[in-house]
Formats: structure tokens, sequence, C-alpha cells
């Protein structure tokens, strides 16, 4: 065979495929197009109208459910041994704020009735943790926390 020389000879490599920058364009429209997608389905579902307050006993979600319904008055506060709910009607929608309990032998409740059966009227879950008491309570709370996170992610 007979080889030859590489002198003055240019050679244009083009790389085969699709360009790096095309790519992330489309990756990013992608995202885009998802995220909007993700808000449009959220605004439009209108079941998911309930707020739910959960967090231990005595760490003040009866005092928060008393400011929601009443802002003027100071809430006197309680152990709650049933859920408290308050419908709301905030810039013409229906809202329902729902004051459950912190006793720990009626978290099965909460599991199988809020999180399990009437998750998809949910629109948020606030955790409620008292600050002053959570240095001696942070392993109950990081379990009940652990536990509403889990069971309210499963569909």
């Amino acid at each position: 065979m007979e080889q030859m020389p590489s002198e003055g000879v240019e050679v244009d490599v083009k790389p085969v495929g699709l360009d790096h920058t095309y790519f992330a364009v489309i990756c990013a429209i992608l995202v885009v197009l998802a995220t909007i997608a993700f808000f449009l389905f959220r605004a439009l579902r209108d079941k998911a109208d309930t707020y739910l307050i959960v967090g231990l006993s005595d760490s003040g979600k009866t005092h928060i459910f008393g400011k929601i319904a009443n802002r003027n008055l100071e809430p006197v506060t309680y152990t709650s041994f049933q859920e408290n709910v308050l419908d709301l009607d905030v810039k013409g929608k229906h809202l329902k704020v729902v004051d459950f309990p912190g006793a720990e032998r009626l978290r099965k409740h909460l599991v199988e009735k809020w999180l399990k059966k009437e998750r998809s009227s949910l629109r948020g879950i606030a955790f409620v943790v008292d600050s002053s008491s959570f240095s001696k309570r942070s392993r109950d709370v990081a379990e009940f926390l652990y536990d509403v996170a889990l069971e309210s992610g499963k569909k």
C-alpha cells in the first residue's frame, strides 16, 4: 500500500449527531412546559379545598386555628379531642381549615381519614412545632412529621 503525504492536506471533521446547545434548549423548553402544565393542573382542580393543621399535643394548633377563625379575639386554647373545622370564603373561594388533635391515640384516625380517604381534598398541611419544647420532644416531632410526610405522599 502506498501512503500519502500528510503535509498540506486539510481535513474538516464535524461531529456526528445533535449539537449540545440544541439539546440543552430542547430540555429547557420541555422543563418549562412541564412546569406550566403542573401548575395549571393544580390551579384547575377545584376539589382540593382543605388545609390541615397537625402537630404534637400542646404545640399550638388550636391557638392558630382560633386566630384564623376570629382575628380580633384572643383564642382560648385547650387540649382537643376531636377535629375543629372552619369553613371560610376567601376571595370567592370556599376553603376548609381542620385543626386535628395531636393526641397519639388519634394519629391512626388522621392517617385513615385525611391522609388516605380524604387525601384528594387536601390542598395543604401545616405541621406545627412548639419551639420551646422541641429539644425535649424532638424525637416525637421527627417521627410524627415523618409519618405525615410519608403518608401524605402516597397515592
